[in-house]
């Protein structure tokens, strides 16, 4: 379960990131993914972070963390970061209006 409107609903709120449910829930899924995947090393890094989960709430800069780096590591708790204004990345995946037609 999630948001409609990622943005603003689940990510972030008035323009600032839900730093700890963005993390934390970002490390979740990429550990299913790394699992999926095979990739053992990643897996264990996203593991690791996940059980210093409010270490990685100190950090400087959440998305130099090198749980979330890595081959075959999933970009989009990066791309999460990355979009801190509610840009088109954000409107391509709000479910609660249509989609555009070209």
């Amino acid at each position: 379960m999630t948001a409609c409107d990622l943005y603003h609903g689940w990510f972030y709120q008035g323009g600032a990131l839900r730093l700890a449910s963005t993390l934390g829930w970002g490390l979740q899924l990429l550990k299913e993914d790394a699992r999926r995947k095979k990739l053992r090393e990643a897996s264990d890094r996203l593991e690791q972070a996940w059980a210093q989960l409010a270490s990685q709430n100190e950090r400087a800069s959440h998305s130099l963390s090198s749980a979330l780096h890595g081959e075959g590591v999933p970009q989009y708790v990066l791309d999460w970061f990355d979009h801190d204004t509610p840009d088109t990345y954000w409107s391509t995946l709000d479910v609660s209006k249509p989609p555009r037609q070209n």
